[in-house]
């Protein structure tokens, strides 16, 4: 029986955008034929499965190829070498052809009306960068966590360039708790995300690739659930030790991330002039104000610079002494 995502063309399926879903597959054997279901198993017919396999050692390539054999609208590619985590993933947005592009981690569900809700979603928002559902978590081992949905109040459809920016950039827990992050897993104008993806230090997490784009193009969400995430019980760090952009990142100060953020989004191509010198500086101001963990982080660099230079002139007059 054929799977709506590659049945034979019916009448107006020419019409309908090419989405491309992402796979950057590395060590998902166990999860990765049940997320390859819910992606075959989408209601929209226009939809291609790029496959990027990272050198798997647990099988996962067998499974791939297996899929692979039996859907046409399934490509995959085996890397020569390992890529790693960064490259891999800006690898699956590259070799992508569709209009739209989301990724689609190997162990994550994504409910039939995914691809259908949120194309409908970008086509009503022509200047959209992004269309996210609302997610349902659980742990691997399948006991549910929480359903993450955006109440009005922080719905960023309702925000503009500032107030929603604001959420990938504070350090407030309460606003970072929301997790608006997870609009990396949604649905993105593939161009748009290119742009945004050009040098893009993977060390400052997704938070500021959001940020890159959420300055100039809106963001949309859409409140039915559309994607069962996977948590895991251990951090990202702890269960990929060899990217380095994790590493990096682990051993930034807060102050010395929003510092690299800034300085990558004052020179991102992707970022109007507008908002390169007005948003921008509006923005690390009102942070500046508002935020008191923002405040004592800098405090601590300025005096920690302080503490260096008298330390350096002390070391200098101590030589002219001897």
């Amino acid at each position: 029986m054929q799977t709506p995502s590659h049945a034979a063309a019916r009448d107006g399926e020419a019409a309908l955008p090419l989405v491309t879903a992402g796979m950057a597959i590395y060590n998902s054997a166990a999860t990765l034929a049940r997320a390859l279901d819910s992606l075959l198993a989408q209601d929209y017919p226009n939809l291609e499965i790029v496959i990027c396999e990272d050198c798997s050692t647990d099988g996962s390539l067998a499974v791939c190829e297996e899929y692979a054999a039996r859907h046409p609208n399934i490509r995959l590619y085996r890397n020569p070498e390992n890529y790693g985590f960064t490259r891999n993933y800006r690898q699956v947005v590259e070799r992508g052809r569709g209009e739209f592009f989301f990724w689609a981690d190997g162990d994550d569900i994504h409910l039939p009306g995914y691809v259908s809700t949120l194309v409908k979603a970008l086509e009503g928002r022509p200047g959209a960068a992004v269309a996210q559902g609302a997610l349902e978590r659980r742990y691997d081992d399948g006991e549910p966590v929480d359903v993450k949905r955006f109440p009005p109040a922080h719905d960023p459809t309702r925000k503009g360039p500032l107030g929603r920016t604001l959420y990938f950039v504070t350090t407030r827990s309460e606003l970072r708790s929301l997790k608006h992050n997870y609009f990396q897993m949604g649905l993105f104008r593939r161009e748009i995300l290119l742009r945004a993806l050009d040098g893009y230090p993977w060390k400052l997490g997704e938070r500021t690739l959001l940020a890159a784009m959420s300055l100039d193009h809106g963001f949309v969400y859409v409140d039915k659930v559309l994607t069962v995430v996977h948590m895991h019980r251990t951090t990202a760090l702890e269960r990929h030790p060899g990217i380095q952009a994790l590493q990096e990142g682990s051993r930034m100060s807060i102050f010395e991330h929003r510092l690299q953020a800034w300085r990558h989004l004052r020179s991102c191509p992707e970022i109007s002039f507008v908002s390169r010198y007005v948003r921008l500086p509006l923005l690390a101001a009102r942070l500046v104000v508002t935020e008191s963990r923002i405040r004592r982080e800098i405090r601590k660099a300025v005096f920690s610079a302080l503490a260096e230079r008298a330390a350096g002139i002390r070391r200098a007059l101590a030589g002219k002494t001897k």
